[in-house]
């Protein structure tokens, strides 16, 4: 049809453009990512002293062997924020993932198939965008894309393209950890011509010797050997718990599951590259399937391959997909149109915050620094009003603090601290016993951790820390007595000036379509924190504003139900846990108060099954354990209700009142001489209440030790005649 060439030639057109679009929405992502500044500290470091080889920005690692195989990138990150700021390195990084794939399209035959390349750069693009930070990994990024077009070429054209690759394995092992990859790949281009060539030995020798040369040329480097030592050992660590728990980056990708966006789409590109694989199963050529599944295999392994994988699968759904001319025109209309307004739509919702919101991101787009992000005023507050000897941080603290010439205690350069030491820092999150023992081991005299911290439970203990600082981000404390903690009027200005400086969000359900809505997080970590300091009648309004900004947080209805549950208004609290519960069913927290409340609301099987869930996660809480013994006994039901006491005595030992349980119920069940153990001890820890003897009597009577029996009578008759003043 004559109409139907301009929209031919329009689409494949629109598609291009919107594609051009999503790589800058998706690049252009403030600099948001924990690496970033001990990277630019360590830029600093070589442009004055060279490549580093011991620690120097740590007094717990300080002489450590450090062999920092990015000390090139952190040099150049350097350089380029000395001339350009912060937005000019969010701009090199566009580049440099623009760069990226579109060598992994001219790695293939695009010209042919235009409409497959429309269908899965977005896509691909979408999988990896999580991964667009600020980051040595961009380099390897470009260059693995630059390795698959160098050997694609080579393959179709004149020999002189092999000979670039052993000047770019140099460049890449003094960019990126992971440059053995262009061995890899190389030696995996040589291995499929040895089998295309088994009978001519004579053409591998030029591909052979190339791989060799580029072998060699990761030698190249001011670590040499030990730098090649370095690259063979960092498999490892992606299979090691203390590392995974140092870096989500390291966690297989399906572990994050379908709310973060970029499992969906590498799900849906799986899904592309597995049908265009089917469609030419007998013809698929063998160097890209093979290194689309080494990939594959190292993406499933780790969600910081996955942009690898993307970039392979790129060239590979092109090369294999069906030419132009081989689409029905309808069809061919359909998927590009589809493809250009997937990428717009993506587009819109990158640039206008919607895509960050709706994953729980704190990031946003645009250029410079994330907000209410790094530890901004707290390093200023420590460095003028501190000058603390030994302080104490989280892992992300740390990378800002060495930036700003501030020892650290941990930072994000895993290599670089023993791993014992790595070991200690993640129990001491979790463990109450090993923070105590690093507390007296290394004598921290101030501590600096963000308002979501684990460790913010131990130093809200206010007879051993005081709080002196709080902001958006991050709280100071120091020892008690070494200054004055702050007053509750001194709290309660510090949030009249949080919540100026917050302002009030853009309501999420008002905000126009070209409107930028606004981040929950930062209303929601002083909501949070502000409800562990115990003051929730302050929490209460930037929870809600929370709400306003993205009604679909995760965490603002339960803070909202402590708020109502503190001023004795239970009906309310539990419908806000409930609401909270609708949103996220794993918050235990939610869950275990919302089974609480209805259980003091007198509603014991709507409890039930929310204290049943509770325990699971936590199987250590007393109080639970003992509210179900009795939800299980009100209803009768006298096994699960015996198992529950057996639970909540042995938790908590020196509870009278699970002690007394226990006793009852193994008397009702005919477990006499259990009984009578557990109101020994119950007597024993209440030794002037009447009732308890009086059961005790009974029960040993029942086991025929009428002796014992006719004593704790007679105690109780005592007790029960003495008049209490």
């Amino acid at each position: 049809m004559p109409t139907a060439r301009p929209l031919d030639r329009l689409l494949p057109a629109l598609g291009a453009a919107s594609i051009l679009v999503l790589l800058a929405t998706a690049s252009f992502r403030r600099i948001w990512e924990a690496d970033f500044f001990w990277q630019w500290r360590t830029g600093a470091l070589v442009a004055q002293s060279g490549p580093p080889r011991v620690d120097t920005l740590s007094y717990v690692s300080a002489g450590r062997p450090w062999i920092e195989m990015r000390w090139l990138y952190c040099r150049l990150l350097h350089a380029v924020v000395a001339a350009t700021g912060f937005p000019g390195a969010v701009a090199l990084k566009a580049l440099a993932v623009l760069a990226a794939f579109a060598l992994a399209l001219a790695a293939s035959p695009w010209r042919r198939a235009a409409g497959a390349a429309c269908v899965v750069l977005p896509v691909a693009i979408l999988a990896a965008s999580q991964r667009f930070y600020v980051r040595p990994e961009l380099a390897s990024f470009v260059l693995f894309s630059l390795f698959v077009f160098v050997l694609s070429r080579a393959r179709q054209g004149p020999a002189r393209w092999f000979y670039a690759l052993p000047p770019l394995q140099a460049l890449w092992a003094n960019l990126h950890t992971l440059f053995l990859l262009g061995p890899a790949i190389t030696a995996l281009f040589v291995a499929v011509e040895a089998f295309r060539f088994r009978g001519e030995p004579r053409k591998l020798l030029r591909p052979a010797a190339v791989l060799l040369v580029t072998c060699a040329a990761c030698l190249l480097t001011p670590y040499g050997l030990a730098g090649v030592r370095f690259g063979l050992g960092l498999p490892s660590e992606l299979r090691d718990p203390v590392y995974q728990r140092m870096a989500a980056e390291f966690l297989p990708t399906f572990q994050f599951g379908q709310r973060y966006l970029a499992v969906v789409f590498f799900e849906i590109l799986l899904g592309i590259c597995a049908v265009v694989a089917l469609g030419r199963l007998r013809r698929l050529d063998p160097f890209l399937s093979l290194l689309l599944l080494v990939q594959l295999g190292l993406a499933v392994l780790s969600i910081r391959n996955l942009p690898l994988f993307c970039l392979a699968a790129v060239p590979f759904v092109v090369t294999h997909a069906p030419a132009d001319a081989a689409w029905p025109a309808m069809l061919r209309r359909a998927v590009l149109g589809g493809a250009s307004a997937l990428a717009l739509a993506a587009s819109w919702a990158l640039a206008t915050d919607r895509f960050y919101v709706w994953q729980h991101d704190t990031n946003a787009f645009g250029a410079g620094l994330a907000a209410h992000r790094f530890p901004v005023e707290a390093t200023r507050f420590v460095k003028e009003r501190l000058h603390p000897r030994a302080l104490f941080h989280p892992m992300f603290e740390g990378s800002y603090l060495v930036a700003q010439e501030v020892q650290s205690f941990v930072d994000p350069r895993l290599e670089v601290h023993a791993r014992a030491h790595l070991a200690r820092y993640a129990r001491m999150m979790d463990d109450p016993a090993s923070w105590e023992e690093a507390v007296a081991r290394f004598q921290f005299d101030a501590a600096l951790v963000d308002l979501g911290s684990p460790f913010l439970r131990p130093l809200l203990d206010r007879t051993r820390w005081a709080l002196v600082h709080f902001d958006d981000v991050d709280a100071v404390f120091v020892r008690a007595g070494a200054a004055a903690p702050l007053t509750d009027a001194e709290v309660d200005a510090r949030v009249e000036d949080l919540g100026k400086a917050l302002g009030e969000p853009l309501p999420y359900r008002e905000a126009g379509v070209l409107d930028r809505v606004t981040s929950p997080a930062p209303f929601l970590r002083v909501a949070r924190f502000l409800a562990q300091l115990g003051r929730p009648d302050r929490a209460e309004p930037f929870a809600a504003a929370a709400l306003a900004a993205y009604p679909a947080v995760y965490g603002a209805h339960e803070i909202l139900g402590r708020a109502a549950e503190a001023r004795e208004e239970l009906a309310p609290a539990l419908a806000e846990y409930r609401a909270e519960l609708a949103r996220d069913p794993a918050n235990v927290l939610a869950g275990r108060q919302a089974g609480l409340l209805a259980f003091r609301l007198h509603r014991g099987e709507e409890a039930l099954p929310l204290l049943a869930q509770a325990v699971r996660h936590v199987p250590e809480d007393a109080e639970v354990w003992g509210v179900l013994t009795k939800i299980h006994a009100d209803g009768g039901r006298i096994a699960p209700a015996l198992e529950c006491a057996r639970r909540a005595a042995a938790l908590s030992p020196g509870n009278v009142s699970y002690q007394s349980n226990l006793g009852r119920l193994s008397a009702v069940a005919g477990r006499v001489d259990e009984g009578i153990a557990a109101l020994r001890r119950a007597t024993a820890l209440a030794p002037r209440r009447a009732d308890l003897h009086r059961d005790l009597a009974v029960l040993l009577d029942r086991a025929g030790r009428l002796e014992e029996a006719r004593a704790e009578a007679n105690r109780a008759h005592r007790l029960e005649q003495e008049i209490v003043p």
